[in-house]
């Protein structure tokens, strides 16, 4: 069946909606791992296959365009590499985004609450993964990795360099900090950031910062564009503003 994701969910009564969030939940956090592998979606996933009894599904990659590059694999190895890591204990998997790790915190919310219990093997070309259990203890690591965050209303400033429509977010990149920052906004003003790419804002609203004080993200509330540092006044124009002054006012 080539390159794809089983799910399985496990339980003598499991109901619709149980599994319409372990449908919904799976594709966000495959979304999201290609986000964080590729930087900008390069596949879509479809249920492949579907089986009665216990609720079994597969998610297979559909590439969104002829131009889309074949990450799947390293989608599929970072799939991996947070289940192993985040059943273990709270450490965070490498290259892995707050995001991510929520949207594994998610689909581990599903275990254990009533509707069973969720295990995932993951088909490469040419092996097919152990059976990984999703269970709460997956949530309960990745909230104690989180920490807690707090809430305050400021501004942040970076450049635009990651647009995602699935969830209505842009990404800036604050050169101080070495940090993104994720903006959530609504449609409109997804689509006027699309003209800003790479370019400098401004943004303000309500941030959430980690426990170290750090901006994590920002619900927007509103934005503007500063002035590239390139056409800002440079040291050597502020020089010569005040050589011509000074020579103005020479005897």
């Amino acid at each position: 069946m080539g390159r794809h994701v089983t799910m399985k969910l496990d339980g003598e009564d499991i109901s619709l909606s149980s599994l319409a969030s372990a449908l919904v939940k799976t594709e966000a956090l495959l979304a999201e791992l290609d986000h964080m592998v590729s930087g900008r979606k390069t596949v879509t996933w479809r249920a492949s296959r579907l089986l009665s009894g216990s609720a079994i599904f597969d998610a297979s990659p559909i590439p969104v365009d002829d131009d889309a590059p074949d990450n799947v694999d390293a989608i599929l190895s970072n799939l991996e590499q947070g289940l192993v890591a985040l059943e273990s204990g709270p450490e965070r998997p490498e290259n892995y985004s707050d995001e991510a790790l929520g949207c594994f915190r998610d689909l581990a919310d599903i275990s254990g609450n009533g509707a069973g219990n969720l295990t995932c093997i993951i088909a490469y070309e040419r092996r097919i993964s152990e059976c990984f259990p999703v269970t709460r203890r997956i949530s309960v690591n990745v909230t104690e990795l989180l920490g807690k965050t707090k809430k305050s209303i400021g501004s942040v400033e970076g450049i635009v360099q990651m647009i995602t429509g699935f969830r209505d977010y842009f990404t800036i990149v604050d050169r101080t900090l070495n940090r993104n920052i994720q903006c959530y906004c609504d449609k409109a003003t997804l689509n006027e950031i699309a003209e800003l790419w790479d370019k400098r804002i401004l943004v303000s609203g309500e941030i959430t910062e980690d426990k170290a004080g750090r901006p994590k993200s920002i619900k927007v509330k509103r934005y503007r564009r500063l002035r590239d540092r390139s056409e800002l006044p440079q040291v050597e124009d502020i020089a010569g503003l005040y050589k011509d002054l000074y020579a103005e006012q020479a005897p």
